[in-house]
């Protein structure tokens, strides 16, 4: 292998100038026969160095979009980070101060900011509703309650200081007062548990019933002149998005309401009205001949313990469980008429399958 230092120095100095790697073979040839070959290899410089030897231009260029990129990435940082803040600073004044309203943000910059703010409205106003539910019904089941502990109290202060100056009936008159008070208590409490399984019931929509099934069983625990059924409007292969156990509770309720209201003598009309296979819902009326309910109490049928049949044993929480069953369900109660009798229409949603 022969080499030459000034060919050598003088390659090297060329490779340096040029930003590329250059690998280069040259063949030895003396006469007819090859008697080695020179390899040159130029590496590229490394760190700093690499750096040293870029043109000026392309060092400006690459710091001015270094720039660039930092400003950007503060400035986007800032702006979404801003409306973020402005969220969390809501939802602590929020749980500091129960009156402060949560506002939907003026400017939320991007989209996802927008629906995360719409999202915590939402929800703040849902937690809202339910602690308003919870602080009322609480304050009803106190309510309801006192009344017929006051009596049990009274009835067995009187039975513990004067049980031997009373009479025999008088003993037994608060007995019975007492009987009667502890009764209303167990239905109360089963009545509550009913409605709080309503109201916290997490329906998956798998179930099916069939409604005609339902009604029919419905109607042969009645005799005719107390309930009758009007199902033509209903087909056979009808199916409802809804458990018989849940189904049968909601009618039997409606029923039971109105002879509760109305006394032994009213009728009641369950008729199945229409089909709609577009919507798709089945609705049900259930109607009596009663006495009716007064406009006054019309708006007030599905608050919780509101009722005017409590000398009957109605606790008001009837109504109050087939609405929050009825709803669990993607259904809907209302009362459609109340003057001349009692009118109540249900939607219950069909099955899809």
């Amino acid at each position: 292998l022969l080499r030459e230092p000034s060919a050598r120095s003088a390659g090297e100095k060329n490779i340096a100038g040029n930003a590329v790697d250059v690998f280069v073979n040259i063949p030895i040839v003396s006469g007819q026969r090859v008697l080695g070959a020179v390899v040159l290899t130029r590496m590229p410089p490394r760190g700093v160095d690499a750096l040293r030897k870029l043109p000026r231009r392309v060092i400006e260029i690459s710091t001015v979009l270094l720039v660039l990129v930092v400003l950007f990435s503060v400035f986007t940082a800032v702006k979404i980070n801003r409306p973020v803040r402005a969220i969390i600073e809501q939802t602590r004044r929020k749980i500091r101060d129960q009156n402060v309203s949560f506002r939907l943000l003026e400017r939320p910059v991007t989209r996802e900011i927008a629906k995360l703010s719409s999202a915590v409205s939402t929800l703040v106003e849902e937690l809202e509703k339910r602690a308003d539910y919870s602080r009322n019904l609480a304050t009803h089941v106190s309510h309801e309650f006192k009344t017929p502990l006051s009596s049990i109290r009274g009835a067995t202060e009187l039975l513990r200081d004067h049980t031997e100056t009373m009479s025999l009936e008088e003993r037994k008159r608060f007995i019975a007062m007492i009987d009667s008070n502890t009764r209303r208590l167990d239905l109360l409490v089963e009545r509550l548990l009913e409605l709080t399984q309503a109201d916290l019931l997490n329906v998956e929509h798998t179930d099916s019933a069939d409604p005609l099934a339902v009604l029919r069983l419905i109607q042969s625990r009645y005799t005719p002149s107390r309930v009758s059924l009007e199902s033509g409007a209903l087909l056979a292969d009808t199916r409802i998005a809804m458990a018989e156990e849940f189904f049968d509770s909601i009618i039997t309720s409606l029923v039971d309401n109105a002879r509760q209201h109305g006394g032994n003598d009213v009728h009641v009309v369950i008729r199945v009205c229409a089909v709609y296979p577009q919507a798709p819902t089945l609705t049900i009326e259930v109607s009596d001949n009663g006495r009716g309910i007064s406009e006054a109490n019309a708006g007030q049928v599905f608050d919780h313990f509101f009722t005017t049949a409590r000398p009957e044993g109605n606790s008001g929480l009837g109504l109050s469980i087939v609405k929050a069953l009825l709803e669990a369900h993607d259904g809907s109660i209302r009362l459609a008429a109340s003057t001349a009798g009692t009118l109540f229409q249900i939607e219950i949603p069909l099955t899809t399958k």
